[in-house]
């Protein structure tokens, strides 16, 4: 089942991954950081295009929440909520 599993990931995601990590990891949470941590390798400057309104909408919460971050970082988060939530309807 663990081998079904990692070429069900791989295909979809079409990254590399090894039964190993599966029978190492204690839980999803942390499958969903090497997925995370591998997709990530693989994007470059430009994967974080079309999140402006996330981005706007992360800077004005943090904002209101007496946080400076800049566009950047707004980028990153964005990009961080997307994957996790594509992640997350796919195990679901």
């Amino acid at each position: 089942m663990g081998v079904e599993l990692v070429a069900a990931l791989e295909s979809r995601f079409d990254i590399r991954l090894s039964v190993m990590v599966l029978r190492e990891s204690k839980n999803l949470t942390r499958v969903a950081h090497i997925i995370y941590d591998k997709l990530k390798g693989q994007e470059n400057a430009t994967a974080f295009a079309g999140h402006s309104d996330k981005q706007q909408q992360i800077r004005h919460l943090s904002e209101q929440h007496g946080v400076n971050i800049g566009k950047q970082e707004a980028e990153k988060l964005a990009y961080r909520l997307d994957t996790t939530r594509h992640i997350r309807s796919i195990i679901e």
